[in-house]
């Protein structure tokens, strides 16, 4: 109930990270009564660093807004200036404004998002790499792979056939 209250109220963690993720109980019983306590703690720490990492502790109402639209549409083209024009909003304010008040520069930022929706896409379907880096804005795979490398550590084949448990908890 907790989880599912979780993701009515962060309506984009759904594209993040799938709700299954916290229903399968996926661990091996070492006979210790803490055991299951402890893998459970783990999902909801890794839950809860997700929510301070997309959505830092911003007071701005407009600059949460965007970082709001920006984790519900990240499949969307989220350049500065269509930003900007879509909240009224001038080039240059926004992006002074958001790296002040988020912390993390307006592209890194929405780097970071399409990062992990790639992540997720490659985890949760079949798609090609070219397939996920064109679905997320991306036409040019080479500039993606290098992007997704820098994030992950990894190239996106390496990435695909590694064996994860769902998000490395």
């Amino acid at each position: 109930n907790i989880i599912a209250s979780v993701y009515d109220k962060f309506g984009w963690l759904g594209n993040f990270i799938d709700i299954h993720f916290f229903e399968s109980v996926d661990f091996i019983h070492e006979g210790k009564p803490d055991t299951f306590m402890n893998f459970y703690c783990r999902k909801i720490t890794f839950l809860l660093d997700v929510l301070k990492k997309f959505q830092p502790n911003i007071t701005d109402d407009s600059i949460r807004t965007i970082c709001e639209y920006i984790l519900n549409n990240s499949e969307e083209d989220l350049k500065l200036k269509v930003i900007a024009e879509k909240f009224y909003l001038n080039n240059t304010y926004l992006s002074n404004t958001f790296a002040a008040k988020a912390h993390i520069h307006f592209n890194n930022y929405v780097t970071m998002v399409k990062m992990a929706r790639a992540e997720y896409l490659f985890i949760n379907t079949t798609l090609k790499t070219y397939e996920v880096g064109y679905r997320i804005g991306y036409h040019d795979i080479n500039y993606f792979s290098k992007l997704f490398k820098k994030q992950h550590g990894k190239s996106p084949a390496e990435y695909r056939s590694t064996t994860y448990d769902n998000y490395q908890i």
